[in-house]
């Protein structure tokens, strides 16, 4: 009887803590409409994400350049923003394979200088699952021209990505309003309280069998 009380409890245990059999991946990746653009001209950029599972959340950062202004907008099956370069996402209807995150506007703050490169990155990304657990994800990194001599109709087309690191910068800006991610705290204290009340019940006919044979 004491050998199947132990059984009941490994049970409950198994209930109240979590096992993720297939752990989350994917990538985000930076597309502009572009390869080069004038000086007076904004890049437009989207920003698309996949995933092997469904994502819930997004948090990453944007790096910036300290020669432009990066704006971020975010696409409408996300809510939250990109205030100063720091995303901020959720939905309450889970993302899985090749999804839209939001737009990139790039612009030169000076339009007098010489031709100029600029990196694009999205790095410290992590995509979160429907029980709040967050991964890491791998980001990409766009590289873009501003040109003396550059056409508005030319070089039609999307840019090449690459997965290396760009430096630190500090402006970016952003249209809407800081917006927290109510959901997944709520599902995982559900979780628990459910796992604890199940195995509470386990205990308890443990106890009273136990307690009935020894009586």
């Amino acid at each position: 009887m004491k050998k199947k009380l132990c059984y009941l409890i490994l049970l409950s245990l198994m209930i109240i803590i979590p096992i993720n059999a297939k752990a989350l991946t994917g990538s985000v990746s930076i597309t502009c409409d572009k390869e080069s653009y004038g000086m007076n001209d904004t890049a437009t950029c989207s920003v698309k994400g996949t995933s092997n599972e469904e994502v819930y959340s997004i948090s990453a950062s944007i790096v910036d350049t300290s020669n432009a202004t990066i704006e971020f907008i975010t696409d409408s099956a996300w809510q939250g923003n990109g205030d100063e370069g720091n995303i901020q996402l959720y939905t309450d209807t889970g993302k899985k394979g090749t999804f839209n995150i939001g737009t990139l506007k790039v612009k030169l703050k000076d339009t007098s200088t010489s031709d100029t490169s600029l990196g694009l990155e999205i790095k410290d990304v992590k995509f979160g699952d429907t029980d709040g657990t967050e991964e890491d994800i791998t980001a990409s990194k766009a590289t873009i021209s501003f040109s003396q001599n550059t056409n508005n109709n030319d070089n039609q087309g999307s840019i090449t990505t690459d997965n290396s690191n760009a430096s630190n910068a500090s402006n970016v800006s952003s249209s809407k309003t800081s917006v927290k991610n109510p959901k997944t705290a709520d599902v995982k204290i559900a979780l628990v309280v459910f796992g604890m009340l199940v195995a509470g019940v386990f205990i308890v006919i443990g106890y009273k069998e136990v307690k009935k044979k020894n009586n």
